[in-house]
């Protein structure tokens, strides 16, 4: 006589399943430190004011990235949920330009900061 182990309810209850939101994290965090990377390999660093970690291409690149590994869920999607995919991510950089810029003139107005070229990373070259 076999008998097999089955299944009860309590290990279904307490096994957790990884959570997809931590995965959305790391590709976030991967691509920020790419568009980092990236900022720095354009801008260079003249100054070690350069070197700070909020820059707002690497931002908008990590959106980019996040958005463009965001696998569907239907396959068969219609083209303007496609579209609306596109323009939340888009809405999403634009509000984080803005609150970032008006950060940045705060900081100007009480002198914390003098130069805000560091901040903008690539946006802020002169070539």
């Amino acid at each position: 006589m076999s008998k097999k182990k089955k299944i009860t309810n309590w290990s279904q209850n307490y096994i957790k399943k990884p959570n997809k939101r931590n995965i959305n994290w790391r590709i976030i965090l991967i691509g920020y430190i790419i568009g980092y990377i990236i900022s720095l390999c354009i801008t260079g660093i003249p100054k070690l004011t350069y070197l700070i970690p909020i820059k707002v291409d690497a931002m908008c690149i990590s959106i980019l990235i996040t958005s463009l590994s965001k696998v569907p869920k239907k396959p068969n999607k219609t083209d303007i949920e496609i579209r609306w995919n596109g323009v939340v991510y888009g809405i999403i950089s634009l509000v984080l330009l803005v609150v970032v810029v008006i950060l940045l003139q705060i900081l100007l107005k009480y002198n914390i900061i003098t130069d805000i070229r560091p901040f903008l990373g690539m946006f802020g070259c002169e070539k």
